[in-house]
């Protein structure tokens, strides 16, 4: 396989280790590619299969340790930044609760296979819903050793295959190492294309806290809708005065429930207030016109200090 992923067999294990490092703390540089060489090259006796799982899993375990001790030392909203960064905002906090609620532990199980956001917010997820330690290691070590197994065990079972195809990289102009980048550069333009056309539609007329505030003291009418579920409202309990609150998977099911002669207003936790300019859209679309984001979501809110109730659900 000489030419190709050539500075793994060189650099050896460090590489590997920053690589699968770089991947699980959620930056997008997949490591995945890398384990199936390095699987290639233990099949050649170039590296060694027990060295490259160690370093692996040590590597994958530092990355999810530093997020769940983020999050269980309550150092700022650590699914609130993840979601910021994240390629896929409309997979922010709220659908990664979503997936974990359905999956529970066995999410982490799976978390080192998930590209993307929801794999990585599985860990301060499980500080927030008060997973013990020794459970959180237990579980991420077994799914790192899945994932570091399989992608190994492909490339060590399949060598021949592996580097026929850096060959056929190589030949098209390119190392495979640039084969892979060049793939993943493309992939990275069309999500931040697809993100930026996005938020386009999503231009719909916030509502500041400020003058939320004012029609709620003044008693104009006004409709509230707290879009939050059940694991994000045992976060950070608490609802605007006069608040209702709904799951964004319910809409359709109490469309009933929402009245159309006033104004109504959306919040949720999600930066950029996403999921109220989601769930707008769709109330839009039923004939519910008079629909306002609330602009900064309940952090805005909070952040003035304006009150909070307990509110109905």
């Amino acid at each position: 396989m000489r030419g190709d992923f050539e500075f793994l067999l060189r650099h050896g294990y460090a590489i590997l280790f920053a690589l699968v490092l770089i991947d699980q703390l959620g930056i997008p540089v997949p490591a995945t590619p890398f384990l199936i060489a390095a699987g290639a090259y233990a099949a050649n006796g170039n590296l060694e299969l027990v060295r490259i799982a160690s370093v692996s899993v040590a590597a994958a375990l530092v990355a999810h340790v530093f997020w769940y001790e983020l999050a269980r030392r309550r150092r700022g909203d650590i699914l609130g930044l993840l979601c910021r960064v994240s390629l896929e905002p409309d997979y922010c906090a709220r659908h990664a609760r979503d997936f974990f609620i359905r999956w529970g532990a066995g999410t982490l199980v799976i978390a080192s296979f998930m590209p993307g956001f929801i794999g990585v917010a599985a860990q301060p997820i499980a500080a927030t819903v008060g997973m013990p330690r020794r459970t959180f290691l237990v579980l991420n070590t077994v799914s790192a050793l899945l994932w570091v197994t399989l992608c190994t065990g492909f490339g060590f079972v399949f060598s021949a295959r592996v580097e026929q195809i850096l060959r056929v990289g190589a030949q098209l102009g390119g190392s495979g190492v640039e084969l892979v980048a060049g793939l993943f550069a493309l992939y990275l333009v069309w999500k931040l294309i697809r993100r930026k056309l996005l938020y386009r539609q999503l231009r719909i007329a916030r509502i500041s806290p400020g003058e939320l505030k004012r029609r709620l003291d003044a008693a104009e009418p006004t409709f509230i809708l707290d879009l939050r579920h059940a694991l994000e409202f045992s976060e950070q309990p608490g609802m605007i005065p006069g608040a209702l609150r709904m799951s964004p998977d319910d809409l359709d099911q109490r469309l009933w429930e929402i009245p159309t002669n006033q104004e109504i207003v959306l919040y949720c936790t999600c930066p950029n207030e996403f999921a109220s300019a989601r769930a707008a859209l769709r109330l839009k679309r039923r004939g519910i016109a008079n629909v306002r984001p609330l602009e900064g979501g309940l952090s805005a809110w909070r952040a003035l200090g304006y009150s909070l109730t307990g509110g109905s659900a």
